[in-house]
């Protein structure tokens, strides 16, 4: 079973694993088999401090959180970031989350993770096009959403002879919620 750790609820381990992968790929769910996937704007606005610098420029104030939150299962505990933001006209999805081989998610404070972000294609999520490690620091959950900073750099997937990268900062907010699991 896992259990959710601010809703005190239990569910099938299944259920939290079909949760994170909707949030991640967009969102599919038996009710909405054979419907197109959520749009980035159908999941909950939450406000950003978001810098991304390099080959992807911006700063991202809103973003729309699919994951979010803290997770308990057999195999330890998880803690899950992912949320879509628009540049210059393109969506694209920013996912981080901690693992439960290198580090356990044990509470508030520092993790290196793994991130990776993603364009958002026409039917869901295209494979990603910077992946890389950031330092994931969850401040903690305070009335009713999660907060935290993020820093680091992701470097392009594709292939290149240059080194491109993207550098990401800044502080990050979400709500868990029926749509943005785990927690």
């Amino acid at each position: 079973m896992i259990y959710s750790r601010h809703e005190k609820r239990r569910m099938p381990r299944l259920a939290i694993a079909g949760m994170v992968a909707a949030g991640f790929l967009g969102g599919c769910s038996p009710s909405s088999a054979g419907q197109p996937p959520p749009g980035p704007n159908d999941y909950p606005a939450a406000e950003q401090s978001l810098h991304f610098q390099g080959a992807l420029s911006t700063e991202v104030t809103t973003a729309y959180p699919t994951s979010c939150g803290a997770g308990t299962g057999p195999d330890g505990e998880l803690f899950s970031f992912a949320a879509y933001f628009q540049s210059q006209g393109a969506w694209y999805l920013i996912k981080f989350e901690t693992d439960y081989l290198s580090r356990q998610y044990k509470g508030p404070g520092p993790y290196a993770v793994k991130a990776a972000i993603y364009p958002r294609a026409p039917d869901g999520l295209a494979d990603p096009i910077y992946s890389g490690s950031v330092q994931l620091t969850v401040s903690g959950y305070r009335g009713g959403r999660w907060a935290g900073s993020v820093s680091g750099t992701l470097d392009w997937t594709g292939s290149t002879t240059e080194k491109v990268q993207v550098n990401i900062s800044g502080g990050w907010t979400c709500t868990n919620g029926p749509m943005t699991g785990p927690g």
